[in-house]
């Protein structure tokens, strides 16, 4: 997703809408990262296919100025985050906060764990870089 700001033009990565990349496919978002792009296919027409650039900073005006991590369990990134900032990334996690049963939803940590990990890790870095935001709490009840 890109966007006008001011006279110049911003790109925001979304990480992801689709699948949940943090916790299921992390590994292969570094090496995207090392590689300096990734190929994005169409999901109406999976023949398309767009080549995006994961470069951070402003080198070629396409390149990534934030991505935006959207899991239901941040601590694949958080365990990766100062690597993150050492490359040059900006960056912030959106996570969900649920009761639903472990039937449900098998191998999550509970919510309190996951809102401790936010904490820890906002504390630890002391930094604006990791905010949480976004969280949205549902709650599960059976009928």
């Amino acid at each position: 997703m890109a966007g006008a700001i001011g006279a110049g033009n911003i790109m925001i990565l979304s990480v992801s809408r689709r699948c949940d990349i943090p916790r299921f496919a992390f590994d292969w978002f570094l090496e995207r990262l090392d590689l300096g792009f990734v190929e994005v296919s169409n999901p109406f027409n999976p023949g398309q296919k767009k080549r995006v650039s994961l470069l951070p900073g402003k080198a070629c005006g396409d390149d990534v100025d934030l991505i935006v991590f959207w899991t239901r369990d941040a601590s694949f990134i958080l365990d990766h985050s100062d690597e993150l900032e050492c490359r040059g990334y900006s960056f912030y996690v959106m996570t969900t906060l649920n009761s639903y049963p472990a039937l449900l939803e098998p191998n999550m940590p509970s919510t309190e764990a996951v809102v401790q990990m936010m904490r820890d890790e906002i504390w630890r870095k002391k930094s604006r870089r990791i905010v949480l935001c976004g969280v949205m709490i549902q709650f599960f009840c059976p009928i």
